[in-house]
């Protein structure tokens, strides 16, 4: 699913929002995500997502590193360093 740049971010920095985040897994599958983290680095969004919906090959309490570009589009990261470096943001924030 594809959101306004400026409503994702909203969305994302809002401690207040519970709302899910609803993405399509290229199949037309909506998957319900949980907000776990929001980051800005470099003019690009990056969040960490838990799936609410059963995802095959992941197990309950899996989270997700996605980028979120200029379109609102969200990409999951295939960078391994990337990945770790938005979950030791995350995990400094705690």
């Amino acid at each position: 699913m594809k959101y306004d740049y400026n409503e994702i971010r909203e969305i994302l920095f809002d401690e207040a929002q519970t709302k899910p985040i609803l993405l399509d897994n290229g199949d037309g599958l909506m998957i319900t995500f949980k907000q776990i983290f929001a980051m800005e680095r470099g003019g690009r969004l990056y969040c960490i997502l838990r799936p609410q919906t059963e995802v095959e090959g992941l197990d309950s309490r899996s989270a997700l590193a996605f980028s979120v570009d200029e379109e609102g589009v969200f990409r999951a990261v295939k960078s391994k360093n990337l990945s770790e470096d938005i979950f030791a943001e995350y995990y400094k924030s705690l």
